[in-house]
């Protein structure tokens, strides 16, 4: 008997190991991941579709996420309009990063897009990032609720909420570090922060967010099993806007990485300065929103600068 013969009957452990290698090798050909079918194409698989779990933050163990990704090289200015809405877009260039869709009963629609200091291919720094998600539907109630829960974070610098007769507003600001190996649990954050670094596009280690939820939750009038739940199924809209606090032309952050956090930006003056200035900012930025989902026909009036917009 040959020693493989030998090590085949005497070795059953290995004998497994090697069983499932094969196997795994087998299910890695069928069903690559994106990565490994870009390296190899030949592979039979599919990586059209990416599959996102877990627990998240703006969408609840979204299912078959499908991403496209338009052409860079385009350039958006003023507003772009979403469907019914229009979405006023800050001061600069912006351009169409990422774009996605997923099927119920958490279907969303997804949007990204980034502003740099200089033309798509220059080596431009990433001064914003725009991140929008629409449900056309009613969500599930549990789907509907997450989407809130940024509104509830006690690291926000700060939380606003408005109760209006059909709908809930949610402003916040909050730090983002964009420096660890899970940036946010959102599929299309994910994605987006993955495209960014293989496009080879400088982030810096930190981005201040300005988030806007509006919540509308379905009424008895809407649906006959709106009242069945204790929490009726809602339409949420995130848009989550990430401006760099950095030094013109630069990832440098205008204070260092610690001072950001919420319980030291009060010792940090260049950190708490940007902070109130962004802050300041952001309920001019979320009056544009609410004409452009709310008043749809009206053009949003023109955003002032936002503190980290440095073009002419």
């Amino acid at each position: 008997m040959s020693a493989f013969g030998q090590l085949w009957k005497r070795a059953p452990l290995w004998r497994l190991s090697l069983l499932v290698g094969i196997a795994g090798l087998g299910l890695a050909a069928f069903f690559p991941t994106p990565f490994l079918k870009a390296q190899c194409p030949w592979l039979p698989g599919s990586a059209e579709s990416l599959e996102k779990t877990g627990p998240a933050d703006s969408a609840a163990a979204v299912p078959q996420a499908r991403f496209t990704y338009p052409d860079l090289r385009e350039s958006l200015q003023g507003s772009v309009p979403l469907g019914a809405f229009i979405l006023p877009l800050p001061e600069g260039t912006w351009h169409p990063l990422l774009a996605a869709q997923t099927p119920p009963p958490a279907s969303f629609s997804y949007l990204a897009f980034v502003r740099l200091t200089g033309p798509v291919g220059t080596g431009g720094k990433v001064t914003g990032l725009l991140v929008v998600q629409v449900s056309p539907t009613p969500l599930p109630p549990a789907i509907a609720d997450t989407m809130m829960a940024a509104c509830h974070d006690d690291r926000n610098y700060m939380t606003q909420l408005r109760e209006l007769p059909h709908e809930t507003q949610c402003t916040f600001l909050s730090p983002t570090l964009l420096g660890q190996q899970t940036v946010s649990f959102n599929p299309l954050i994910t994605e987006t922060i993955a495209r960014l670094h293989t496009l080879d596009m400088p982030l810096p280690p930190l981005m201040v967010m300005s988030g806007w939820r509006l919540f509308r939750p379905q009424t008895a009038e809407d649906g006959a099993r709106a009242s069945s739940a204790s929490l009726p199924p809602a339409q949420v809209t995130s848009v989550d806007l990430l401006l760099a606090p950095t030094k013109p032309g630069t990832t440098r952050l205008l204070a260092p990485l610690q001072g950001w956090d919420r319980q030291e930006i009060g010792h940090v003056a260049a950190a708490r300065s940007y902070v109130t200035a962004q802050k300041n900012w952001t309920g001019q930025w979320v009056a544009r929103l609410n004409q452009g989902f709310h008043i749809p026909a009206l053009e949003p009036s023109p955003t002032p600068r936002d503190p980290a917009f440095h073009g002419p």
